[in-house]
């Protein structure tokens, strides 16, 4: 399994590039940190997806007064990963 972790430190201008890493190196699960995503104002997170991979997301609250954060975790799709709600 080959696995990559990344802290993109604002994922929008570098998104080609990390696609194009996950295809040129062909990762099985690539984690990016600082991910910088804001889908309740102004990011579609369609727009953060990799064909092949299945997308995972946590961003940082809204009420937090710090800006950046936010973790997305891409997983191939033939590994059939699935998301477990914790409580």
């Amino acid at each position: 399994m080959k696995v990559c972790l990344v802290n993109a430190r604002s994922l929008r201008n570098k998104f080609h590039d990390h696609v194009a890493n996950a295809y040129l190196e062909d990762f099985d699960i690539i984690g990016a940190t600082e991910s910088w995503i804001n889908t309740e104002k102004k990011d579609f997170l369609a727009e953060y997806s990799i064909k092949g991979y299945s997308l995972f997301s946590c961003e940082r609250s809204e009420r937090s007064e710090r800006a950046g954060g936010g973790v997305l975790l891409y997983v191939k799709s033939n590994l059939h990963p699935q998301e477990i709600a914790k409580p």
